[in-house]
């Protein structure tokens, strides 16, 4: 017993746990087969799964302006018959997709077909704003498009897909697999044209053979690819290859017989020096800098940075609501964002923390990446970062894949700086077997301090429009990622959750979300800790209505979070005209409480773009917040904006004018500091180089 104790201190599970956790695995797994059974509708999702598509090579390159009646496309490999991803029926309004290659390029193509063409909408003209929105945490604008995703070295995994994305203007957007910086002679320049048609719209993509991570072969490989269409009008995607509303990627479709660049490999070495003037207190300010990626080989990447600037990188907002701790605010910068998917371990429906959180690294002098695949089997991330004479942070990350849907990783971090040396290691598993995964995680920190242990076991099902999941996790008081973000700590227990959603294909409501969640924890002691339960429903209407209504009640550390969620958006896929209001009433930590969010989104004149999201919390006293951004498009490369953030008696903004986006020097201007609380008097002026 003495020994069972000692365990359940540092967060490791006794043997009694570990039996309760397996018996609730079991028995949820159990319960949902039970009310689910089948997919969605009762329809066979497996009919149009892992198409085959042999490859045709190109001999003359079409031109690419959006049509299609290039001789290319006539012997082009042809994808037809897509799917309605939440019925898993052929879908309603068809696609035809056509590709084909050659030793320097990949040509893609869609023809979209539409009964009522005219109603075909798009307006982003930014490119890659699609997945900025993703990164900074926004739900990205949904307008007309299509989206052609590749997985050259065919491992079926999410973090190795490139995803090539263009709307019905043209617009392009990209997501390159492991991450990628913004700037063209780092992310590669691939170029898309679109054009209406009297059936609809057809788009044309030229990618780039050396954008990709691809196997140095001779022979004919298979390569992982899929074809994906929204339609805005109907708010409905459809695919080739389909791989369920759970994006099941073992499932996309084979690109078969396909001969890649025989070229002998060359590292590739591109370096971005920046220099930095300002005035700043009537002072004289100058800042010198470089940023250099290598490509050590097709599927590895190198990048490093010597004397850093973040101070003209606009920070995400930590917002204010109802909160008992600290809350995550995402890393907008750049040298984070490069390769981030190689160093986080986590699981899928995670509720725990993050064992590495860029954000606690504030600043430094030096730093080094090395991220990208060893072998088609295993990949890896290394970085470090330096302050002269201070502080070191250093990260490693090892993932080996033992099958298409299940792998095994490791992670180390280490935090060394003067009076505070930390670690933590960890071992992960991830499994899935048709619509059942387990997920593991067992973590252990030491440093100057005493070390702790954390343990996260997870399981769930997924068919058809479910999804459901029962964790297991236990977290040592004295568990400290210094570079990670861990909320609570002290406790053991239970959450789990369940979750349908899908499309009407009738009525007023175009698609629904509903799902029950909760949680049951206790003190490493034994003592009561956490109770509570959530429910919500959200529907949207065909005229691109949101509406959603969410109950909490949370019973923590002898007091009572009991809430009511209320909210309505007119336009929630359109961020260009977007209007909503969020009203939270209930108690907070057993006293009164009312939280109130209005948000607002417009574009004027197809140029300027102005955003506005209220907060207003009111227990205990009363705090606000208002942010208002906007934005002018002078060209797909040029614009002038600012941001303007008030908190309480704390105002600050900043203005700014940037050359950006494209080859060659890019230019920023910028008045005041983006990250400050309030405004400061500063003008500075950079220019980041290419070599």
């Amino acid at each position: 017993m003495a020994s069972d104790q000692a365990i359940a201190t540092i967060g490791v599970p006794t043997q009694t746990e570990i039996m309760i956790a397996s018996k609730h695995l079991i028995c949820l797994l159990l319960a949902t087969v039970s009310v689910v059974g089948t997919s969605a509708n009762g329809q066979d999702a497996s009919k149009y799964t892992k198409r085959p598509l042999k490859a045709a090579l190109c001999t003359t390159p079409p031109v690419i302006d959006g049509d299609l009646s290039d001789p290319a496309w006539q012997t082009a490999s042809k994808a037809t018959i897509f799917v309605d991803r939440t019925t898993s029926e052929a879908a309603l309004e068809q696609t035809i997709a056509l590709i084909c290659f050659d030793s320097k390029y990949i040509y893609v193509a869609f023809d979209c077909h539409d009964s009522q063409p005219d109603a075909v909408s798009a307006r982003e003209t930014i490119r890659d704003s699609k997945y900025a929105g993703l990164q900074n945490g926004d739900s990205p604008n949904k307008e007309d498009n299509v989206t052609f995703s590749i997985d050259p070295n065919f491992t079926k995994k999410t973090g190795d897909l490139s995803v090539f994305s263009v709307n019905a203007l043209g617009t392009p957007s990209a997501s390159i697999a492991g991450g990628r910086g913004n700037k063209l002679e780092w992310k590669g320049q691939w170029i898309s044209a679109a054009k209406r048609t009297p059936t609809g719209y057809s788009v044309e993509m030229r990618i780039p053979w050396e954008m990709l991570n691809y196997p140095s072969t001779s022979k004919p490989v298979e390569i992982g690819i899929n074809f994906h269409r929204y339609q805005y009008r109907t708010k409905l995607e459809s695919l080739w290859s389909n791989v369920t509303t759970h994006s099941f990627t073992d499932l996309e479709g084979v690109w078969q017989e396909v001969q890649v660049p025989q070229a002998k490999f060359k590292p590739k070495v591109s370096i971005l020096p920046y220099f930095l003037g300002g005035i700043s207190d009537s002072s004289l300010t100058g800042k010198v800098g470089a940023d250099a990626r290598m490509t050590v080989t097709p599927n590895l990447t190198a990048v490093a940075t010597l004397n850093p600037d973040f101070g003209t990188v606009e920070g995400a907002v930590e917002s204010i609501s109802f909160s008992r701790s600290e809350r995550f605010v995402p890393d907008r910068r750049p040298f984070f964002l490069e390769g981030e998917n190689y160093f986080a371990p986590g699981t899928r429906f995670n509720d725990v923390g993050a064992y590495f959180y860029s954000d606690r690294i504030k600043t430094f002098d030096v730093g080094t990446k090395l991220y990208g695949k060893i072998n088609p089997s295993d990949s890896i991330g290394f970085l470090s970062t330096a302050t002269f004479g201070g502080r070191v942070d250093s990260v490693i990350r090892y993932k080996h894949d033992l099958s298409e849907t299940s792998d095994v990783g490791c992670f180390f971090g280490q935090k060394s700086d003067v009076g505070d040396h930390n670690a933590v290691g960890l071992i992960d598993q991830h499994a899935r077997f048709g619509p059942y995964a387990v997920e593991s995680q067992f973590a252990k920190s030491w440093g100057d301090a005493p070390g702790g242990g954390a343990v996260v076991l997870s399981g769930f099902y997924q068919k058809g429009n479910n999804t459901s999941m029962l964790q297991y996790h236990s977290i040592s008081s004295l568990f400290r990622p210094s570079d990670g973000y861990i909320p609570y700590f002290g406790y053991h227990g239970f959450l789990g959750f369940t979750d349908y959603n899908g499309t009407y294909k009738t009525g007023q409501f175009n698609t629904y979300d509903y799902g029950v969640y909760g949680v049951e924890s206790d003190h490493q002691d034994g003592s009561r800790y956490k109770r509570g339960i959530s429910s919500f429903a959200n529907f949207v209407t065909k005229s691109d209505w949101l509406y959603s209504l969410q109950q909490d009640y949370n019973a923590e550390g002898g007091t009572i979070d009991s809430t009511v969620n209320l909210q309505a958006t007119m336009g929630q896929s359109n961020r260009f005209r977007k209007f909503g209001l969020s009203l939270v009433s209930g108690r907070f930590q057993s006293q009164p409480a009312t939280f109130i969010a209005p948000t607002a989104s417009i574009r004027l004149f197809k140029k300027v773009d102005i955003a506005y999201s209220g907060s207003l919390f009111h227990f205990q006293g009363s705090t606000q917040q208002h942010i208002l951004t906007t934005s002018f498009d002078l060209t797909p490369t040029r614009s002038f904006g600012g941001r303007l953030v008030a908190q309480d008696a704390k105002t600050n903004w900043y203005a700014y004018f940037r050359e950006s986006g494209g080859k060659g020097t890019n230019i920023y201007v910028i008045l005041g500091d983006p990250n400050a609380q309030k405004f400061k008097r500063t003008l500075q002026v950079k220019f980041v180089f290419s070599i």
